[in-house]
């Protein structure tokens, strides 16, 4: 039994955060042979939740006959969800929009004398309560509280677009509706604003200012997003959409996380097919009717491959999962007065210096920038900021960002319930995972870019001590590369100077044993590093070469003085690591299935890095 809540700071699940990260995933628009895989590779971007509406016209095709079977056996795929581990977001209706014949309302419904649609009607309220009749409670039955998946469900569908918004109660109506039929869990609207439910957002530009409006309009409403429109429609008579690209999503996604948005859903993550005649006319006119192809240049597309917008979402999604709790809030109550930040145009002294932040924010000593570069070139930023009130100098950074992208750097914060803090970096943060022998961040880079990463632990934070028992010294260790081994101390905060590739680095955190008193060294207890996913599986080596002299001059890389570390590929055909998976969807582990189908594991040559390493020991 899970307790969901949803507030001004977003879900909770059990009163502990839960940053949503769903997407649209619509049963009747795939194949049932095919619902499995397309559950997994979501799973496997970092999504948490998957949403879906439900077409009242699809299962209820004559009144009273309804239709649960083959692609419409609702209740099958809300527990193959469950069964991998995954939420679900319901979205009843009556009406759904989701370009889909009739908006989901049944053509029967037409012949009843004096019929209105979306409103209070008599005869439109009566059917629509004997079909929540025989759907609510399959929805009821696996809410969260009752040890289902379903977190959320959403009363109508943008009743903004009714042309009635202010003038009826209806949606209240369906409210009571599904309260009276057992539906517990926190509902919600969209483009719906009633008094006393969350009001999520649809959209895509300029979504971030329309959350932050209506924040300043309902100061208890969360901040979620409840279709980011990640790609578009296509309608008879007009060509095939494909107007939002990878790089788009990647802007948009940090848009949104840096007004401290607490939770999203793609519209459309997997966008499937209109069989037979359900692609219907669409809002905008009579003239526009959906194609057959309802592919919405979707992070998955119709055919269920991978696109580049998957692999740009997937990155998003495991910082998210991992660190957005702690970071939205801060976000969200952050102001001005964050790093200071000179473009490489300033440095070469042209005018205007150009490449302002997109947001540089400071909420007490936690501090953000948005760093973004609007140009077809690599540009390199340069980064001032006092890490606290009483530093007498700020910290200098040299930060590249790659050609028509945002990059974000975050200083002083507090990676999870770790008792480690992000002092600063300058490369990307994949995610920060806690197990019970070590703690994992992941960070990545472009391929030359040099990286500097700074962790300390809290000051006065109640750090868990993981058996270890005494008043004697707790050591912080971070071990970098594969063959990682102890260095000297040198300062007191965990620090890495690194060079980035396209490739995730793992760097641990790791304290000693409560039994063994050894520390875990290299990368030998990791997990397996990455899973390539076909068709772009090849055949790849790892290697190392042992270390020469300690004293050679200059420092080469294959000297001790640098500790060689393995660069598992990342790039846009790669998977996340196969750990991952089974964290990202606890306690499900891993399908051995779709292991598989996704590829084999692959590791490419070591590189040497070079690097700067220390330990922090703490003494009593």
């Amino acid at each position: 039994m899970t307790h969901v809540a949803c507030s001004r700071d977003g879900i909770t699940l059990d009163g502990r955060p839960f940053y949503l990260l769903a997407g649209q995933v619509h049963y009747f628009r795939y194949p049932r042979a095919e619902w499995r895989s397309l559950l997994l590779s979501a799973r496997a971007a970092g999504l948490n939740t998957i949403d879906f509406v439900i077409p009242w016209n699809l299962h209820e095709p004559q009144e009273g006959h309804t239709d649960f079977s083959d692609m419409a056996d609702l209740p099958a795929f809300m527990d193959l969800c469950h069964d991998l581990g995954l939420k679900i977001i319901a979205r009843p209706g009556p009406y759904i929009c989701a370009e889909w014949e009739n908006g989901g309302i049944p053509n029967w419904l037409a012949a009843k004398p004096g019929i209105a649609y979306r409103l209070d009607n008599p005869a439109f309220l009566d059917a629509t309560l004997r079909w929540f009749d025989t759907l609510i409670p399959l929805l009821a039955d696996r809410q969260a509280d009752r040890g289902g998946p379903i977190i959320l469900v959403q009363i109508e569908n943008e009743h903004w677009a009714s042309g009635v918004y202010g003038h009826d109660g209806h949606q209240a109506t369906l409210a009571q509706a599904l309260n009276e039929r057992g539906i517990t869990v926190p509902l919600y609207t969209c483009m719906g604003a009633m008094p006393g439910v969350a009001e999520f957002r649809n959209g895509w530009t300029g979504l971030d200012r329309k959350l932050q409006e209506t924040r300043r309009a309902w100061p208890d409403n969360p901040m979620i997003v409840s279709e980011l429109w990640s790609g578009w429609f296509d309608n008879w008579g007009a060509s095939r959409h494909n107007g939002k690209s990878a790089a788009g999503l990647d802007a948009r996604l940090h848009e949104l996380t840096a007004v401290g948005a607490s939770g999203l859903s793609h519209w459309m993550w997997a966008g499937g097919t209109n069989f037979g005649f359900w692609g219907g006319r669409t809002v905008g006119g009579d003239t526009i009717h959906m194609t057959t192809s309802y592919d919405y240049d979707a992070p998955v597309s119709e055919y269920g491959e991978l696109t580049a917008k998957y692999f740009v979402a997937r990155r998003h999604h495991l910082f998210l999962g991992t660190l957005g709790s702690t970071l939205a809030p801060l976000l969200v109550a952050a102001a001005a007065g964050g790093p200071r930040v000179v473009s490489a145009k300033a440095v070469a002294g042209r005018a205007g210096g150009g490449g302002e932040p997109l947001r540089s924010v400071r909420n007490g000593e936690f501090a953000a920038a948005y760093l973004r570069n609007d140009t077809a070139d690599r540009q390199v930023y340069q980064v001032f900021h006092k890490l606290t009130a009483t530093d007498a100098n700020p910290v200098h950074l040299a930060v590249e960002v790659e050609a028509f992208a945002v990059k974000p750097l975050f200083m002083n914060l507090p990676l999870a319930d770790s008792g480690l803090q992000l002092r600063y970096h300058t490369g990307r943060i994949l995610g920060f995972w806690r197990w019970p022998d070590q703690d994992v961040l992941v960070i990545y880079g472009c391929a030359g870019e040099v990286g500097r990463l700074a962790l300390a632990e809290i000051p006065n934070a109640a750090t868990p001590n993981h058996g270890v028992t005494g008043n004697g010294p707790r050591d912080w260790e971070l071990h970098y590369g594969r063959h990682g081994a102890p260095c000297p101390i040198v300062a007191r905060e965990p620090r890495v100077e690194y060079w980035l590739h396209e490739t995730p680095t793992v760097v641990r955190a790791t304290r000693p044993s409560a039994t063994a008193g050894s520390r875990l060294s290299g990368f030998m207890n990791l997990p397996v590093g990455i899973s390539r996913s076909s068709p772009f599986a090849a055949a790849a080596t790892a290697s190392y070469t042992e270390s020469q002299s300690d004293i050679t001059t200059p420092v080469k890389p294959h000297s001790p003085l640098s500790i060689s570390s393995i660069k598992c590929a990342c790039s846009e055909q790669c998977c996340p690591f196969t750990r991952l998976y089974a964290v990202i969807s606890a306690p499900t582990p891993p399908s051995r299935t779709a292991a598989s189908k996704a590829g084999r594991y692959i590791s490419r040559k070591v590189r040497s890095s070079r690097s700067e390493l220390t330990v922090c020991r703490s003494y009593s």
